[in-house]
C-alpha cells in the first residue's frame, strides 16, 4: 500500500485513502489534483502503473476525484502463439482468400470485355489495392494506441469464404484494446485513425479502378444485361469520382480494382456506424456517457435492420449488407456496454473538436447513395 501512496502522490494530493483486499480492486484514494491539467497528471501515473501490471481509474464520488487501483497482470501478458504466431497465419489465409475472390473477379472483368490479359495480375492488383487499404487501417488503430499508452493487440485478419458464394475474400481485421483508453481524447483518436486511413487510400484506389474499367455505351449493356449485376448504390465520394472521370452517356464496367475501392468505402462507412465497439461507436462514446452511447447504438440497430431489407428490395440488394452486419454487431458488441476510459472525470477537449465533424464527413461520404 505504501507503494501506491509514494506514487500517487508524486501526481496528486492525497485526503485519504484505504487498501481493499477483497476483490481485484487493491486500493482506494481521494485525492487532489496538484495543477490544472487533470489528464495529463492521471496518463502519468497510468504509465507508471501499467509497467507493474496494474490498472488505474479515476472518477468523481460524490463530487470528490478518487483513484480505485485494480490488480489485474492477465491483461498484461498474452501467449505467444497469439501475440505473434496467429496474427502472420490469419494474414496469410486472407491473402490468399482475397486473391482467389480477385482471380473470380478478373475472370468475370475479361470474359465480360472480351479483352486477353494476365488474369493472375488483374487479381493481385486487387488484392493489393484491398489489403494495403486494410493493413493501413488496422495499422493506424495500432500506432495512435501504442502514442496514446494503450496496450493493444496485433491485427488479426479474418478470412473470408469464396467470392461465388456472396463474399469477398476477407471480414476485415480486429485489433483488441487490452485496456480502456486513459481517457475520451484517446478513445475518440483511435477510433477515427482507422476509418480515415482506409478512406484515403479507397481515393486512389477508385481513381486507378475508374482509369482500368471499360467504358460502354448503353447499347453494349443492354447486349450484356444479363451477365451483369448493376450496382445502384454508390459510395458518395466514388460517385463523385466516376462523375468525373467517366464521360456522359457511357456506362462503367468495373475492373477488379474499382470492386475493391467500392467495398473499401462500404467497410468505412459499416465501421463508423455508432453502434458498441466500432469504431464510429468509440467516436459516439467519447462524445456522450455510457447509458446515452448505449441507447443510440441500439437505436440505430433498430432503425437499420428494417431500413436495409426495404432499401435492398427498392434500390439495391447491397443494402441488406446494413441489415446482415446490424444483426452481427448487436449480437458481437452492442448487448454489453462500451469499455469506455480510465479516466471518467473528463470530456473532450476543445482541440478534438475537429474529431466529431471528420466522423460526419466520412461517414457521409463513405455511404452508399442511390444514383
Amino acid at each position: 500500500m505504501e507503494n501506491y501512496v509514494n506514487e500517487i502522490s508524486k501526481h496528486f494530493t492525497i485526503i485519504g485513502y484505504r487498501e481493499i483486499s477483497h476483490s481485484q480492486v487493491r486500493f482506494e484514494a481521494i485525492v487532489e489534483p496538484k495543477n490544472g491539467n487533470i489528464e495529463e497528471e492521471f496518463n502519468r501515473l497510468y504509465e507508471v502503473f501499467s509497467k507493474k501490471g496494474l490498472i488505474p481509474v479515476l472518477f468523481v464520488n460524490q463530487g470528490l476525484y478518487t483513484i480505485r487501483v485494480i490488480d489485474n497482470p492477465s491483461v498484461f501478458s498474452e501467449r505467444k502463439f497469439t501475440r505473434r504466431i496467429l496474427p502472420i497465419i490469419l494474414f496469410a489465409i486472407t491473402l490468399f482468400t482475397v486473391y482467389i475472390a480477385g482471380v473470380y473477379f478478373s475472370e468475370s472483368f475479361r470474359e465480360l470485355t472480351g479483352l486477353k490479359a494476365n488474369v493472375s495480375y488483374d487479381a493481385l492488383l486487387y488484392t493489393f489495392s484491398l489489403m494495403s487499404a486494410l493493413v493501413l487501417h488496422e495499422l493506424s488503430h495500432y500506432t495512435v494506441a501504442r502514442a496514446r499508452k494503450t496496450p493493444v493487440s496485433a491485427p488479426y485478419f479474418i478470412p473470408a469464404p469464396p467470392v461465388n458464394v456472396g463474399f469477398i475474400g476477407t471480414f476485415g481485421a480486429v485489433i483488441n484494446m487490452r485496456l480502456p483508453p486513459t481517457s475520451v481524447n484517446s478513445l475518440a483518436l483511435i477510433g477515427i485513425a482507422g476509418p480515415l486511413a482506409s478512406f484515403l487510400v479507397a481515393i486512389p484506389v477508385t481513381i486507378l479502378g475508374v482509369s482500368l474499367s471499360e467504358f460502354l455505351a448503353p447499347s453494349q449493356i443492354a447486349a450484356l444485361s444479363e451477365s451483369l449485376a448493376e450496382i445502384r448504390a454508390t459510395p458518395l465520394a466514388m460517385r463523385i469520382i466516376i462523375d468525373y472521370m467517366v464521360p456522359k452517356n457511357m456506362v462503367v464496367l468495373s475492373h477488379p480494382v474499382l470492386l475493391a475501392a467500392y467495398f473499401l468505402f462500404l467497410i468505412t462507412f459499416l465501421n463508423l456506424l455508432p453502434i458498441g465497439q466500432l469504431d464510429g461507436g468509440h467516436v459516439i462514446r467519447a462524445l456522450t456517457d455510457p447509458h446515452t452511447h448505449r441507447t443510440i447504438s441500439i437505436s440505430v440497430i433498430i432503425t437499420l435492420i428494417p431500413l436495409g431489407f426495404l432499401l435492398s428490395s427498392l434500390v439495391d440488394p447491397i443494402y441488406s449488407v446494413l441489415s446482415f452486419f446490424s444483426i452481427l454487431a448487436f449480437f458481437l458488441t452492442a448487448r454489453r456496454e462500451h469499455v469506455g476510459v480510465l479516466n471518467l472525470f473528463t470530456r473532450l477537449e476543445r482541440k478534438y473538436y475537429w474529431i466529431p465533424l471528420l466522423y460526419v464527413i466520412l461517414l457521409v461520404f463513405s455511404m452508399p447513395v442511390p444514383g
